[in-house]
């Protein structure tokens, strides 16, 4: 009874509340307050507009190596050459052109498997968080187990298995990815599934598809939001592992792990090779955690001007 009474009650005030509003903080002061994550989007959209027009803006062919030119330091340094901006790798193919490329490897791999992970993990969560009960046990249960084991020595054994490739390295890192949402969201779902705004949809004769697709889903999106953008730099960060491990794509496709595999065979005489796929990698996973950071408080409508 007293839940039924909630409920209408819940359901009067929602009828007669008026449409929700952010906070007067005025949008200058919001945006000068993540500064810092405008930067980190100006990084990233650079990124990725290179590796999308990585066929017009990259130098030379990144495939095609010249013997005769192997190993030329970049042009500030002594016999460098103004043709190899950044040199030359071992078999004389131009860095900066298998630079471009290689972050299409990187992202790709970073979004596609954020993209996978947030496709098993959001479901599980929602559904674990709303309707609880054994369902949400065996979930809990699942995301606990998938915790507790080693998502590098997972990775080791599903791709030793399957085979070094590109999709299989999507699999795994979305494999190892989806705990993280189902815990966020299902937190999430349980908080909200006791609000007045879900008791109001209740008590107006909402059915369960539809307060979780019209009143709590569409408050999970910031925060989904926030998490996907700072997997994607944690998945850059694994395939890179991964790629350097020799686990990854294979040469002579570029990736940034596996360049810096590569290059640690020359890392204490030739440091560009270790050194510039390492700085690609760095910049990338720092403009996107800033971003993340950024929209996390943009989006948060409690955060202080």
């Amino acid at each position: 009874m007293a839940t039924e009474t909630r409920m209408a009650e819940a359901a009067a005030a929602w009828r007669e509340a008026p449409l929700d509003v952010r906070g007067s903080v005025p949008l200058r002061h919001r945006l000068w307050r993540v500064r810092y994550g405008l930067i980190g989007a100006f990084a990233v959209l650079v990124i990725l507009a290179g590796s999308f027009l990585a066929p017009w803006v990259a130098p030379h062919d990144p495939y095609r190596g010249i013997v005769s030119q192997r190993l030329i330091p970049p042009a500030w340094e002594a016999k460098g050459s103004t043709l190899h901006l950044l040199g030359t790798d071992q078999v004389g193919r131009d860095y900066l052109s298998r630079l471009i490329f290689g972050s299409r490897i990187s992202l790709a791999a970073g979004f596609l498997s954020t993209l996978f992970a947030a496709l098993i993990g959001i479901p599980l969560g929602v559904t674990a968080g709303y309707f609880g009960g054994r369902w949400d046990n065996f979930v809990s249960f699942a995301v606990n187990v998938m915790l507790a084991f080693p998502g590098v020595l997972l990775a080791l054994a599903v791709i030793s298995v399957l085979g070094p490739s590109f999709f299989n390295l999507i699999v795994v890192l979305g494999i190892t990815s989806w705990p993280l949402y189902t815990r966020v969201v299902r937190a999430e779902v349980m908080s909200y599934r006791e609000q007045e705004f879900t008791l109001a949809a209740r008590g107006i004769g909402g059915t369960q598809g539809r307060i979780i697709l019209r009143h709590i889903f569409p408050n999970l999106i910031s925060t989904i939001l926030v998490v996907s953008t700072l997997e994607v730099a944690h998945n850059i960060l694994r395939e890179a592992f991964l790629s350097f491990l020799g686990l990854g794509v294979q040469p002579p496709i570029p990736s940034w792990g596996g360049m810096l595999s590569e290059g640690r065979t020359y890392m204490l005489n030739l440091w560009w090779l270790a050194a510039f796929p390492g700085i690609a990698i760095f910049a990338t996973t720092l403009g996107i955690n800033l971003l993340g950071d950024a929209l996390r408080d943009f989006l948060d409508p409690h955060q202080a001007a």
